[in-house]
């Protein structure tokens, strides 16, 4: 070591302040003892004395002396490097120098041979420990000297990069944070009211976040979460065990922060409202009461139709002791008749996404009653006018909302409505069953997604082309205890699953052919 720190000082190593330690514990020269540090049992445990981090935060680097090929050295190396480390940002570059024994003073399991080429491995290690870099060559005096400032500079100056970057993707962000500010400010005090939308001002009593209350109710346990947002359960404080008739629906305003955003919020009030309004509610339709403004969410306050939906209560009646009657079940589907022909006839609005998750069940009297829910894409529409794009969930989607660039609406709510009574009469997912369809694959892209979904909607309409198709189905799969509704419901069925759309029944037509066939 005296060989190689000979006739060098520390300001020959760097301009700056810097800190040696040795795994070898040796005496340091003497222009090197007050930055020399020999490992202690403290580094052992990642300590650090007190003038230890006084010197390593304001060093600009750290030497570690160590005989890479002996793992003690290198075991005590990666404790110093884990010591440093904890400084966090005031650390330093750490610099492994690699230091060789006497071959007489090696252990024996080690090569006494000192022109061995040394291990690669060994300095892998280091990088992989947290060592910023490694000087491999024993260089001595001034080559050494030239060797660690050549370092340190490099080291600075990759710092000084990597700092610069920082900063200027610190600032983008910034400048993305104040773009989001001022379009938040356009679309949620500027559109609101530009367009109507009939949701009010912030609440500035309601804090950001999900809310712990809303109108004197304790906001509970989640309900359900869809892609439009989560559904909570309001619980009168006084009884914490009971359940009120109201749940809150808790929208993150982040993804509606747009045109199409807000003009779908103002679409979905303006269709709740109409449908809770005296001259247009219906039994079998949630009701909507009420729509707060937070710094962060939307929120909407409405009826709660039952504890739960209609896909949930299907997988529990296969349990024999919740199995459901055959009033039951025509009362469901009488009801869920009653709904849509309101929606489309009274209200002369569409769905547009009606599967078992939209419709809630109540049983908690000795009838069973159906209400429809989440109208997020619900919309007016005149019967004669068409609608663009792929709206609704898989398979209960009408083949020519997924095949045909345009549609009729109104005719895609009656298919829907049809797929969900065959699963009432038979199970869950009996349509997939029955054509032999497959899941998509997983980590499938949204174009080979939409292919598939393209493919098998094309199955299915070619199946469901052929002459007395449903007829079959029920056949086959009808529930052995639902067999006395086989024959009204395939009436009902083969006009609403009728691919050709003009042939398709309208929801008049289906109320007409149900009347006195499922229960009053």
């Amino acid at each position: 070591m005296r060989v190689r720190l000979g006739g060098l000082t520390v300001a020959s190593l760097s301009n700056d302040a810097i800190v040696i330690y040795s795994t070898h514990g040796l005496e340091p020269p003497a222009a090197f003892q007050t930055v020399w540090h020999p490992v202690c049992e403290h580094h052992r445990r990642c300590k650090l004395s007190v003038e230890e981090t006084k010197q390593l935060t304001q060093a600009s680097a750290v030497l570690v002396f160590c005989d890479t090929r002996i793992d003690e050295h290198m075991s005590d190396a990666f404790d110093i490097t884990s010591s440093v480390s904890r400084l966090g940002s005031q650390a330093p570059p750490l610099i492994l120098v690699h230091h060789s024994m006497a071959p007489e003073l090696l252990p024996a399991s080690t090569a006494a041979d000192p022109d061995c080429e040394l291990e690669f491995e060994s300095w892998s290690k280091a990088v992989n420990a947290g060592m910023d870099d490694v000087i491999i060559v024993e260089s001595c005096g001034g080559r050494l000297a030239a060797e660690v400032q050549a370092r340190i500079m490099q080291l600075a100056r990759q710092a000084k990069k990597l700092n610069d970057e920082v900063n200027q993707r610190r600032e983008y962000i910034q400048h993305i944070c104040s773009v989001e500010d001022v379009v938040h400010d356009i679309v949620w005090d500027y559109l609101r009211v530009r367009l109507r939308t009939g949701i009010p001002g912030i609440d500035e009593d309601i804090g950001p976040g999900i809310p712990e209350s809303i109108d004197g109710l304790l906001v509970g346990q989640s309900l359900g979460e869809g892609s439009f947002g989560t559904v909570c359960r309001l619980v009168n404080p006084n009884n914490r065990a009971s359940s009120t008739q109201a749940v809150l629906k808790i929208m993150d305003k982040k993804p509606l922060t747009n045109w199409h955003g807000i003009a779908s919020l103002k679409r979905q009030i303006a269709v709740m409202m109409l449908l809770s309004s005296e001259s247009c509610c219906h039994p079998n339709i949630t009701k909507f009461f009420d729509v707060y403004h937070t710094d962060t969410h939307i929120l909407f306050h409405m009826e709660n139709g039952g504890p739960l939906d209609l896909y949930k209560r299907l997988i529990l009646r296969e349990e024999e002791s919740l199995a459901m009657s055959v009033g039951q079940v025509s009362s469901m589907l009488k009801q869920a008749i009653d709904g849509l022909h309101h929606m489309h006839v009274g209200a002369q609005m569409v769905h547009r996404d009606i599967k078992p998750e939209n419709m809630i069940l109540d049983e908690s009297n000795s009838d069973i009653i159906l209400k429809y829910a989440d109208f997020d894409t619900a919309q007016f529409v005149k019967p004669s006018s068409v609608c663009r794009g792929v709206i609704g969930t898989f398979p209960f989607m009408a083949p020519e909302v997924v095949l045909e660039r345009k549609y009729l609406p109104y005719p895609a709510d009656i298919w829907s409505l049809g797929v969900v009574m065959t699963e009432i009469t038979c199970r869950l997912g009996i349509l997939k069953k029955a054509v032999g369809l497959q899941r998509p694959k997983k980590n499938m892209s949204k174009e080979e997604k939409a292919q598939v979904e393209r493919q098998t909607m094309e199955r299915i309409r070619s199946f469901l082309s052929t002459a007395d198709y449903v007829g079959m189905l029920l056949e086959r799969h009808v529930r052995r205890d639902l067999r006395e509704l086989m024959e009204p419901a395939q009436l009902l069925l083969e006009g609403m699953l009728e691919v050709v759309v003009e042939e398709r029944m309208t929801a008049a037509h289906m109320l007409e052919a149900s009347t006195g066939r499922f229960g009053p």
